[in-house]
């Protein structure tokens, strides 16, 4: 059973379960050891509390920064392939033939990116955008047929695949490359 299974209601519940019933425990047994030792000074829990918050500032100072590094790769992830998506859009200006067609296509491709991106269907997202993938590319390769010595043709291809490239590590970095579960 992962953890990825459990509703996180119930997790922040069994964390704040566990932490009360180790607080009574560390009570009691504090008593116990108070009554048992009356001479002995308290300075050793002001120890243990000051090196628990410290440990405490170090988890979360460590967590905010690999939270922080993950925005920022997926940040610059969007930011690339929507400049990705707009040096192809203009490139297929420049093809000899279909240029309408292949724009009209690219335009499809980022409306329904936009429009599954805002349902926050992930799999719907996935199937579409392979689709679009593999639709834009077909006509990619029809038209480097209809004109194979084209320096236009080559750089739009170029920057067709550089877009579904970044498609594909932004699926992977936002998606896919979770902590791995411990079995």
């Amino acid at each position: 059973m992962s953890l990825d299974s459990i509703p996180i209601w119930c997790v922040t519940l069994l964390i704040v379960g566990a932490l009360g019933i180790s607080v009574k425990v560390g009570y009691r047994v504090g008593l116990s050891r108070q009554r048992s030792y009356p001479d002995e000074k308290e300075q050793v829990v002001g120890t243990v509390v000051g090196a628990t918050l410290g440990l405490l500032a170090f988890l979360l100072a460590f967590t905010f920064g690999v939270a922080a590094s993950r925005f920022e790769q997926k940040r610059t992830l969007v930011l690339n392939e929507a400049n990705a998506i707009g040096t192809t859009y203009l490139r297929a200006e420049l093809l000899p033939l279909g240029a309408v067609a292949i724009q009209r296509e690219h335009g499809d491709y980022v409306d329904d990116r936009l429009e599954v991106i805002e349902s926050r269907d992930t799999q719907k997202l996935l199937a579409r955008a392979e689709q679009s993938d593999r639709q834009l590319w077909k006509t990619a390769i029809d038209v480097s047929r209809q004109a194979p010595d084209s320096l236009m043709v080559s750089l739009f291809i170029q920057s067709l695949n550089e877009v579904i490239d970044i498609h594909a590590e932004r699926v992977l970095v936002g998606l896919r490359s979770r902590l791995p579960l411990i079995l």
